[in-house]
């Protein structure tokens, strides 16, 4: 994760800087790469089970919302995606923190979540708030991120392709809120090993408030995330 946030970093910082003068001529490509990357990443985010998976191609469709953030003018350009890649971060880091520690005794796999809310309603509940925030559902992190992402686009005139960007935002609700379903409800299968207590490390339970109350600032407290930008 930290990789492709640093390789749009350096995109951002290319197509705004030296690269500025062709930036009008990159935008029918851009426009193409955010639609293609919103697509493969939902339609192959629906179709997995693997945990490791589902995240890859979630992350696809994330790249294509930050995407659109570069078609607006540079100051909107420069601040929604910037202030998105640490929403993102603080979201992806959330949930791969749970699944790391539900994968020390259960396969890395949907299905190992199953049951998680009883036995450790806590590490269910951060998990939620990840994927509601990697969603984009207010008054999480994520919904100001891609508010922004998709305001910036709107500037600059493409409100087809917000449109466009705005229903596949609620195709990815669905496959997130499928993670939630497999936590919170569907019951355990006889051929799963029941997690008993889950005990973790004291750094990785107060890693998992800090983001947790990242997740939480960030939506809640613009001038958090403003401050963030500057910084």
């Amino acid at each position: 994760m930290a990789s492709k946030a640093a390789a749009f970093g350096v995109l951002l910082l290319l197509l705004l800087g030296p690269f500025s003068g062709i930036h009008v001529t990159l935008v029918p490509l851009l426009i193409g790469m955010a639609c293609l990357s919103m697509l493969v990443g939902n339609l192959g985010a629906l179709r997995q089970t693997s945990l490791g998976r589902f995240m890859a191609y979630s992350s696809i469709a994330q790249v294509g919302f930050l995407l659109l953030g570069l078609l607006g003018p540079k100051s909107d350009a420069l601040f929604s995606c910037i202030q998105y890649l640490f929403i993102y971060a603080f979201g992806n880091f959330t949930a791969f923190m749970v699944f790391g520690l539900v994968a020390w005794k259960r396969p890395f796999e949907l299905q190992s979540l199953r049951g998680l809310s009883r036995q450790s309603p806590a590490l269910a509940f951060v998990l939620m708030l990840a994927m509601f925030s990697l969603a984009g559902i207010p008054p999480l992190a994520g919904f100001i991120g891609k508010f922004a992402l998709l305001a910036s686009a709107a500037k600059s005139g493409y409100i087809a392709l917000v449109f466009f960007a705005a229903v596949n935002a609620v195709v990815s609700l669905y496959y997130y809120l499928i993670v939630i379903k497999e936590a919170y409800i569907t019951e355990i299968p006889d051929d799963i090993e029941d997690l008993g207590p889950l005990h973790f490390p004291f750094s990785a339970r107060w890693a998992l408030i800090l983001f947790s109350v990242g997740l939480l600032l960030l939506g809640i407290h613009p001038f958090f995330a403003n401050w963030l930008t500057v910084f």
